[in-house]
């Protein structure tokens, strides 16, 4: 049987998550590297990847707290949902 392709979600301009069947992988953009993506880690679902974009925005100095940009990056997700599944 033939690997299904993952699929990707992007988060933002920086962010994107690319989906298998038992693997979130985060990506940050870098355009420095050769791909423009750093891989900053792989989580089993897709709320902990997003936890993990709120932490290091927190840790970037944003002006708002994890649940804030959390909530932000979920209504964004659910948006994009809508108009994919109308």
């Amino acid at each position: 049987m033939p690997k299904a392709k993952p699929q990707t979600v992007t988060i933002d301009s920086n962010y994107k998550v690319e989906i298998e069947p038992y693997n979130h992988t985060l990506m940050r953009r870098n355009d420095n590297k050769k791909t423009g993506w750093d891989t900053m880690g792989y989580y089993s679902t897709m709320a902990t990847a997003l936890r993990a974009i709120s932490r290091d925005n927190v840790l970037k100095g944003r002006d708002c707290n994890i649940n804030e940009y959390a909530e932000g990056v979920l209504a964004k997700a659910s948006d994009l949902l809508c108009h994919k599944n109308p």
